[in-house]
C-alpha cells in the first residue's frame, strides 16, 4: 500500500472513530411478556379507555387472544386470555358496537369463522360470537365498506376468496358474502382506490404470485350483493373440522363451474365407508356434515372428486 493510500485508510478510521454516537442504539433491551400457545399476530390500539395503547394477541396454538394492559409507560400487565375459534391467525381492534371502545375481531384459520368480542368498556371483553366466513382465514381488516357509519369486516380465506360481513350497526354481523380473489389470499387491506369515497379492497395472493383489487360498487350502483353472484376461481377441498372428531364433522369445498361431484370416505384398508355427495352441483361453496356415529373409531380418509379436480384429505375419529 502507497503512503498515501495509509494516510487515508489511518484518517477515515479516525473519522468512524470520533462518530459512534451515529451508531447508537435505538432501542433498550427487549421485555418478554407471556401470552397464549404459538403467537401469530399482534395489533396495538386503547383497550381499555385510557388513552395507552394496549397490545392484542393472536395465539394459533391455544385458540384465544391475550389482552395485555398498558400501566402508561410501556410496560404491561400480565395477559388476560379470551377464547376464540380454532387457530387464530390475525386479530384487529377497532370499535364495532358504535360505543367509543375497541372491540376484538379474530380470523380463525381452522374453524372457518370470525370471532367477535365486544368490550365492556374497561378492557375486559364479553365472550366470543363466532361468523361463518370462506374457508382457512388468514388475516381480518375492520373498516366502513358499505357507507353507514360502522366498520364491517373484511376477511381473507385461503380458499380463493374475501369474506365480507356487513355490521348491523350494532357488532352483530349479516351472513358473509364471499368474493373471487386470486389464489391463496393471505392479506387484505381496505381503503379508497378509485377516489370515489368508499373503500374498495386489496388481497395479497401467495399462490397465484399477483394481488386483486376489488373496487366498491355498493355505495353508488346498488350492487346485487347474494353469495350466488361471486363464484370461487378455483376446486378446493378444504380440511373437515372439527379434527380429531367424536361422532361428526364438516366437510367445504368449492366448485368454480358446475360439476359432477363425488364426496367419498374410506378406511384404512381402502373399503368405502360413506357416500356423502353422488350428484351433478352447480358452482359456489358446498358444506357437508358427516354422521360417523355408526362406524368405529380411527383414521379415515375422504375423497373429492369434481370434474377433472381429486383431492383426498384424511380425519381422525375419536369416540
Amino acid at each position: 500500500m502507497t503512503r498515501i493510500g495509509v494516510i487515508l485508510l489511518i484518517a477515515s478510521l479516525l473519522v468512524f472513530a470520533g462518530d459512534v454516537s451515529a451508531f447508537e442504539p435505538l432501542f433498550d433491551a427487549r421485555i418478554d411478556y407471556g401470552a397464549g400457545n404459538g403467537p401469530w399476530s399482534v395489533f396495538a390500539a386503547d383497550i381499555d379507555g385510557d388513552g395507552h395503547n394496549d397490545l392484542a394477541v393472536a395465539n394459533w396454538g391455544s385458540d384465544n387472544v391475550s389482552v395485555l394492559l398498558n400501566n402508561g409507560d410501556g410496560i404491561f400487565q400480565a395477559a388476560v386470555n379470551y377464547g376464540v375459534g380454532y387457530c387464530p391467525l390475525s386479530v384487529v381492534a377497532v370499535d364495532l358496537d358504535g360505543d367509543g371502545d375497541n372491540d376484538l375481531a379474530v380470523a380463525n384459520y381452522v374453524s372457518h369463522n370470525v370471532s367477535v368480542l365486544l368490550n365492556n368498556g374497561d378492557g375486559t371483553f364479553q365472550a366470543a360470537v363466532n361468523y361463518g366466513a370462506g374457508g382457512e382465514l388468514y388475516s381480518v381488516f375492520a373498516v366502513d365498506l358499505d357507507g353507514d357509519g360502522d366498520n364491517d369486516l373484511a376477511v381473507a380465506s385461503y380458499w380463493g376468496n374475501v369474506s365480507v360481513l356487513l355490521n348491523n350497526g350494532d357488532g352483530t354481523f349479516q351472513a358473509a358474502v364471499n368474493y373471487g380473489a386470486g389464489n391463496g389470499p393471505r392479506s387484505v387491506f381496505a381503503v379508497d382506490l378509485d377516489g370515489d369515497g368508499d373503500n374498495d379492497l386489496a388481497v395479497a395472493n401467495s399462490h397465484s404470485d399477483n394481488v386483486s383489487v376489488l373496487i366498491n360498487l355498493s355505495i353508488t350502483t346498488g350492487v346485487d350483493n347474494s353469495p350466488e353472484t361471486y363464484l370461487p376461481g378455483s376446486y378446493l377441498l378444504a380440511h373437515n373440522y372439527p379434527n380429531p372428531f367424536n361422532a361428526s364433522t364438516t366437510i367445504n369445498y368449492q366448485l368454480p363451474i358446475d360439476s359432477d361431484v363425488k364426496l367419498e370416505v374410506y378406511n384404512l384398508l381402502g373399503q368405502k365407508v360413506a357416500s356423502l355427495v353422488d350428484e351433478k352441483q352447480r358452482a359456489g361453496y358446498r358444506s357437508v356434515l358427516w354422521d360417523a356415529s355408526d362406524v368405529s373409531s380411527g383414521l379415515y380418509f375422504y375423497k373429492l372428486t369434481a370434474g377433472d379436480y381429486t383431492e383426498t384429505r384424511r380425519m381422525m375419529l375419536v369416540k
